[in-house]
């Protein structure tokens, strides 16, 4: 268990050390993983780290060191190879590098694709009204976003596909995407 903000996680990860563990899940962002990447490597712990798309940012091998980052596994919304067989993306991906310098991350793709997903419910329902673009939102099928083609459920919750990533020494070395 951990908090947001926190910063050492030596305890916790010492009581690993005697256990066998076969991994470390540990969802969460990369500010706090990061950390615990770093300690976990510099006590020794070599075990796979999983954890969710709060680690799919940059600032998680910056924070963690580029040595310490293999064996890391994620589950994430938006993967740069991944996304490089959907053509969406791809434009997406030029246009972001060309004004920003840099690779697109995980969390400017979601907001490019539920601001695009919001204009399509707003023309559909041809109203800026909030009840009309839930309405709107919830008849969503096979929006090609860059992140993936999306259909919006029953519960209004979004089906869509997810990647994998693994992280070798700071680096993806390895992705797919699982629909």
């Amino acid at each position: 268990f951990f908090t947001a903000g926190d910063k050492d996680f030596n305890a916790v990860l010492t009581s690993f050390k005697s256990k066998k563990i076969d991994a470390i899940y540990a969802p969460g962002y990369y500010s706090e993983l990061g950390l615990i990447i770093k300690q976990a490597r510099q006590a020794g712990i070599n075990v796979p780290i999983v954890g969710s798309d709060g680690m799919a940012d940059p600032k998680l091998v910056q924070i963690a060191g580029d040595k310490n980052a293999s064996k890391i596994y994620y589950t994430t919304p938006f993967s740069d190879s991944v996304a490089k067989a959907n053509p969406t993306a791809v434009t997406f991906m030029n246009k972001y590098k060309a004004k920003y310098n840099q690779a697109a991350p995980t969390f400017s793709a979601l907001a490019y694709d539920s601001v695009y997903m919001i204009k399509q419910a707003i023309e559909s329902e041809k109203s800026a009204d909030s009840v009309k673009i839930a309405a709107g939102l919830a008849k969503i099928k096979n929006f090609d976003g860059v992140t993936g083609k999306i259909t919006m459920d029953k519960q209004h919750n979004p089906e869509k596909p997810i990647a994998i990533e693994e992280l070798t020494n700071g680096k993806v070395s390895r992705s797919f995407s699982i629909k």
